[in-house]
């Protein structure tokens, strides 16, 4: 039988976003903050963690699956990856947001290496492509209105 893990999974907190709906799927007491993202897999930025049994510390989801990419991902995908080849997000948008295109890998890593040769950091509002494998990479258009 396969192992259960739960994961702690990681919150962003945006203005746009809800001050309920996250917490009340969670089960958890808001904290007046709005929470707008959840997050779920190996992003650096933001990783799912995991208690393992017996382990002192939690370890990342993406730490996980480094140990034993096969076990974790399966055969196929372990031979096409080499980590989870998405990253889950539920929103919950109270207010209007930008609307994100992701472009395909090949415009998202020449815009990646062109923001990294300029060294316009990682958290810097200009930057749209922050993710060395090109896997978040997003270009911010304007809000829309409701």
């Amino acid at each position: 039988m396969a192992e259960l893990y739960k994961l702690r999974n990681q919150i962003k907190h945006y203005e746009w976003g809800s001050h309920d709906c996250i917490p009340r799927l969670l089960g958890v007491p808001s904290d007046g903050r709005p929470w707008a993202e959840l997050w779920m897999g190996c992003h650096p930025a933001s990783p799912s963690m995991i208690g393992l049994p017996g382990a002192a510390t939690e370890a990342s989801l993406g730490q996980l699956i480094a140990e034993n990419p096969r076990h974790y991902l399966g055969r196929q995908a372990a031979q096409k990856y080499d980590t989870l080849p998405f990253l889950f997000k539920l929103l919950a948008a109270e207010k209007p947001l930008s609307i994100q295109a992701h472009p395909n890998l090949a415009l998202a890593r020449e815009g990646h290496d062109r923001e990294h040769s300029a060294a316009l950091p990682l958290d810097a509002p200009s930057r749209n492509y922050k993710d060395a494998k090109a896997r978040q990479s997003a270009l911010a258009l304007p809000a829309l209105a409701r």
